[in-house]
Order: structure tokens, then sequence, then C-alpha cells
């Protein structure tokens, strides 16, 4: 097998190069080498689109990932080459503290050791622990697979409301996130409120089968909210937007109910001040919390949580999926899912085919 691989890397001026890099290799017996044939542009890859930044000059990203086994390692039993296998890119250092209790999510070396090993999915070939390559069924596509970090990231949040299956809950944003999180909900049985600035996005939401949704350009998302709930708020809000504007978090508090959960979900993307605020919103014992990507609930994956309700049917990826682009034209694929006002694109992925 050739040593070099097809990667794109990131440019100083924040656009991205596709070029010949070194391909990873095994370098202890519990590992596995996959290439990569399926990964998703995430929001948090937007984020540094075309933001110059010469530190981040050469590296590869793309956390949203699956592909096709190629290699083992002497000790991996789990799966064999030529498995088709979702890959889950958090990977821990394995014995601090978090990890040791099953929240390598919080795992402070999380960022660096994910970089260098998995979350790599904008190239050829990944290579890391066996645990974290989950083998599809055959009904499963892998295209699909990539969108089960959206899913457990989702999840995740729904363990840290505590939700419970008779709730109501709003969602704030319907990106790849929002739109993954209605898909769950739904498929948990509770009552989605979907709240999106424009049309096509609400549309797909009822398609895959949300109760309601609100075009919170076209009417006050808090008043229609609180009419949907006969004025006691939804039990738990999630807010899957980031940006500089903090006035969702605002309207989330608005529309939860006293005692209910407002989760954010969505990372702001600098510092930011709130100019105006009820501190009454307070008074009413409402719980803000942040939600940082996904481990276990309980002794279960929430990864592999997700990928059985994919295998069930019970999830639409397919209706998520709004466009696909080949590696090389990966800056093309960025800039339809950065301009989704145009595209009307909710999750774009790189297809790598032979």
């Amino acid at each position: 097998m050739a040593k070099m691989m097809k990667a794109a890397v990131w440019t100083a001026e924040g656009t991205l190069k596709v070029t010949d890099v070194p391909r990873p290799e095994i370098k202890a017996p519990n590992e596995v080498l996959a290439r990569v044939r399926a990964s998703g542009i995430c929001g948090s890859d937007l984020h540094g689109w075309k933001v110059p930044n010469p530190q981040r000059v050469g590296r590869i990203s793309g956390h949203e990932l699956a592909g096709e086994v190629v290699e083992v390692g002497k000790a991996v039993t789990n799966i064999k080459p030529g498995d088709r296998v979702a890959i889950e890119s958090l990977v821990g250092c394995g014995h601090c503290r978090w990890c040791n209790i099953g929240l390598y999510n919080l795992c402070p070396d999380l960022g660096k050791i994910r970089s260098e090993t998995l979350a790599r999915g904008f190239s050829q070939y990944v290579a890391g622990p066996s645990e974290k390559f989950l083998k599809l069924a055959p009904k499963v596509k892998t295209e699909w697979a990539p969108l089960l970090d959206c899913y457990a990231v989702d999840v995740h949040a729904f363990q840290l409301a505590n939700i419970k299956m008779y709730e109501t809950i709003a969602i704030i944003g319907l990106g790849p996130m929002g739109m993954a999180h209605a898909d769950i909900g739904n498929a948990m049985g509770l009552k989605v409120i979907g709240l999106a600035l424009r049309d096509e996005p609400l549309k797909v939401a009822k398609k895959i089968g949300t109760w309601e949704t609100v075009n919170s350009s076209k009417e006050d998302p808090v008043k229609k909210v609180l009419e949907l709930t006969d004025g006691y708020g939804v039990d738990s809000a999630y807010l899957q937007v980031g940006g500089r504007n903090l006035n969702p978090m605002i309207q989330a508090l608005q529309m939860t109910k006293k005692n209910g959960k407002v989760m954010i979900v969505g990372l702001p993307t600098e510092q930011r001040s709130v100019n105006t605020f009820d501190p009454s919103l307070l008074r009413q014992e409402r719980i803000l919390r942040f939600v940082s990507s996904f481990s276990n609930w309980d002794e279960y994956s929430e990864a592999a949580i997700c990928l059985d309700y994919m295998t069930r049917g019970k999830l639409h990826p397919a209706d998520i999926i709004t466009h696909r682009f080949p590696l090389e034209e990966i800056n093309e694929a960025f800039e339809t899912a950065a301009g989704k006002k145009e595209s009307n694109a909710i999750k774009v992925e790189i297809i790598q085919e032979d």
C-alpha cells in the first residue's frame, strides 16, 4: 500500500487544498486503519471557513466520518478488513479522571488526540483504536453514518436534560444538528417544536415527523411556542444556533416553563454580552446547561444507541443529507454548506469513491 494519501489541508487564508500527505499507519495491536468513504461538514468546521489562521496551515480536519476497514491490529476482534464502519472520532487519553468514568468527551487532551487520529475525515485514510469503529448493518448506507456524530450529541443533550418520553421540547435552529435533534426526538416519541428562519428546513422537519414548526422570521417564536403549550412553555429547549447573536438564548429561556431546562448545543463564535435581560427569568428555577459532544448514557455508548435507531429504520438520514461532493471539490462543498440561504443545504458531505 502506498505510503502517501490525498487529504484536504487548511491554508493560511482559511480555505482547503487537496494535496499528498503521509498515510497513517497502525501503531498498536488494538488499532484499525480505514479508508474514509464519507465525511460530513459540521457547523464547527464552518466557523474557520475563510478565516485567516496561520497556525492551522497544513492541518487536516473532519470529525464526522465513516468508511471501510483496510487493516486491523493483532488484538482487534470486533471488526475485520472489508467491514463498513461508522467511525467515532472522540478519542480521549484513556487514563485521566474523566476517561476512567466513561466521560471521555471531557478529557483535557481530547482535542489534541482526536485531531491526530480519527478527526481527519477530509482525507483518504484514518487510524485509531478499534472501539471507535462500529460495524454497519447492510441496510445502513455508508453515507448515513457520519450523521451519527450529530445524533449522538443530541442524545447526550437529552441525557443531560433528564428527558422523559411525554415531554414537549423546542429545537431552535434546524441546521444539520438541529434537524438530527428533531429526528431523534421524534423517534423517542417526544412532542417536538422545530424553529428556523427559513421555510425549507421547516418543510424537511415536517417530512420527518416533527409535531409543530415555527418560522421565527415570520412570527414571534416565543408567543407561538407558548400558544402551543397552553401558556406553560416547553419542558426543555435546545439551542442549536451559535454565531454572534445571543437573542435565541434569551428566547429559549422565555419559551421554557418554570423549572424547565435550556440546553446550549450550538457554540458561539466569539465572546458576546447581553444588552438587555429580564432578571425575572432567573427567579423561576430554570436550568441553563452547556452540552459538549457525547460519550456514554449509563453503560451504553450514545453513538451505538443512535446506530441502533438508524439500523431499525427509526431515523431519516436520507432526508437530512442534501448535497454530496468529491474530496477534490471540498471548497465548493464548504461554500454550499456556508451559503445555505442560496443552496438550501442541510447536511453537506464529502463522498470518496475509488
